[in-house]
C-alpha cells in the first residue's frame, strides 16, 4: 500500500466518504499518522481542523459504475474529537479510539467496531450487518432496516443506548451479569437470555438495571447472554493472537500477557 503522512496536531475532525472500499481506520500511540491506499489515491482535504478523506467513482451514461474495492487504511491519534464515516458497498472496520462523536452512516455492507469509546455514538444501516466489540458508549442510537447487530464483551455501566430495526436479531454478549433495564418494544420479536430477570410490564430488569436500553423492532429477537470466565479468557487469547499476526504486539509480548492471565 502506498502511504501518506498525516499531521493530525491541529486536526480534531476526520471525516470519510467512501463507495466500494474496504476501509480500516484505527487508532495509535505513534507520532507517525498516515492515510495508506492502494491503486486510487483518495482525495484529502484540510478545512479549519477537519481532514476529509474520499474515494471517487466513476459514471457511465449516468449510472455509477464502481470500481473493484479500494483498500483504505487511516491510522488516527487515540484521541479525537469527531469521526464521520459515510460509506455505500464497503466493509469498515474502527479499532482503538477514543472520541467524543462517532457517526457511521453506511448502505449495504458490514461494519466492525472494536475497543472504541466514545460519549456519543451514532450508527445508521440500511443492509449490513454490525458487530461491535468491548463498547463504552454513553450513548448509542442505533437504526437498521436490515441487519443484525452484535454486541461482545460488553460491561454494562451506566447510559443509554436507544436502538430500532425493521428486521434483524440484537445480540448482547455481556461480561459477567449485565445491570440492565431492558426495554421492549416489538410486533413480533422474543426475548432469549442464560440471565435471570424481573419483568416489569413490558421491561426486562436485569441486575441494577443500571444501563438503559431501549429496543424497538417490527421482527427481530432480543438475546441477552453472560459469558463466562473460560469463555471470556478465550476471547482474550484470540485477541492476542489477531494483535501478534497484525504486528502490534511481539510474541514475547503475547506471552507475557497469556502468563499472567492463566
Amino acid at each position: 500500500m502506498q502511504k501518506e503522512l498525516i499531521d493530525f496536531a491541529k486536526i480534531r475532525k476526520l471525516i470519510v466518504k467512501v463507495v466500494s472500499s474496504e476501509i480500516k481506520i484505527f487508532g495509535t500511540q505513534s507520532a507517525e499518522n498516515y492515510v495508506a491506499y492502494e491503486s486510487q489515491q483518495p482525495s484529502l482535504e484540510f478545512k479549519d481542523g477537519t481532514l476529509v478523506v474520499s474515494t471517487r467513482d466513476r459514471h457511465f451514461l449516468g449510472f455509477a459504475v464502481l470500481e473493484s474495492k479500494e483498500k483504505l487504511e487511516i491510522a488516527v491519534p487515540l484521541n479525537m474529537k469527531e469521526i464521520s464515516l459515510g460509506c455505500v458497498s464497503s466493509e469498515v472496520s474502527i479499532s482503538s479510539v477514543k472520541s467524543e462523536v462517532l457517526l457511521l452512516r453506511t448502505v449495504s455492507g458490514d461494519a466492525s467496531l472494536e475497543d472504541i469509546e466514545s460519549y456519543e455514538c451514532q450508527i445508521k444501516t440500511v443492509s449490513g450487518d454490525i458487530t461491535i466489540d468491548s463498547p463504552n458508549f454513553a450513548k448509542l442510537v442505533f437504526s437498521s432496516v436490515s441487519g443484525d447487530l452484535i454486541v461482545r464483551n460488553l460491561i454494562t455501566q451506566s447510559g443509554e443506548w436507544i436502538i430500532s430495526t425493521t428486521s434483524g436479531d440484537i445480540t448482547f454478549e455481556t461480561v459477567g451479569i449485565p445491570n440492565m433495564q431492558l426495554m421492549m418494544r416489538t410486533a413480533s420479536g422474543e426475548l432469549s437470555t442464560n440471565v435471570g430477570y424481573t419483568r416489569q410490564g413490558r421491561d426486562y430488569l436485569f441486575g441494577n438495571g443500571k444501563m438503559k436500553v431501549t429496543v424497538s423492532t417490527a421482527s427481530g429477537d432480543v438475546v441477552i447472554r453472560s459469558t463466562n470466565r473460560a469463555e471470556r479468557a478465550e476471547g482474550i487469547e484470540k485477541k492476542i493472537l489477531r494483535l501478534v499476526a497484525s504486528g502490534k504486539l511481539t510474541y514475547e509480548q503475547a506471552k507475557e500477557i497469556l502468563d499472567e492471565l492463566s
